[in-house]
C-alpha cells in the first residue's frame, strides 16, 4: 500500500535545500507525493533531526494525513453488512 502526501512546498523548500526550484520555475503552493510507509517512516525519522519548530507542523501534516487515508482504506475494505460507525 502506497501512501500519497500533499506536502506544502515551503516545507519541503526549509527541511530539504536540495530540492530548492531554479529562479525561472513556476511557484506551486504543494507538491504531491507517492511513497511507502517505509519511505514515510524514514521521511518522520529525518524530521527528528530538525529543530522542533521546523519539523514539528510538517510531521502532525503527515501523521493526520496518513492516519485520514488509513481510516478511509479500513472503510473501504469493511464488509458492507457491518453498521456504520459513529
Amino acid at each position: 500500500m502506497k501512501v500519497r502526501i500533499v506536502a506544502a512546498a515551503t516545507t519541503l523548500l526549509a527541511a530539504a535545500p536540495a530540492f530548492a526550484q531554479s529562479p525561472t520555475a513556476p511557484r506551486r503552493e504543494a507538491y504531491t507525493l507517492t511513497l511507502t510507509p517505509q519511505e514515510v517512516q524514514a521521511v518522520a525519522s529525518g524530521l527528528g533531526k530538525l529543530p522542533l519548530e521546523v519539523a514539528l507542523p510538517a510531521f502532525e501534516k503527515i501523521r493526520a494525513q496518513v492516519a485520514e487515508q488509513d481510516r478511509k482504506a479500513a472503510e473501504s475494505e469493511a464488509p458492507a453488512s457491518a453498521p456504520p460507525k459513529p
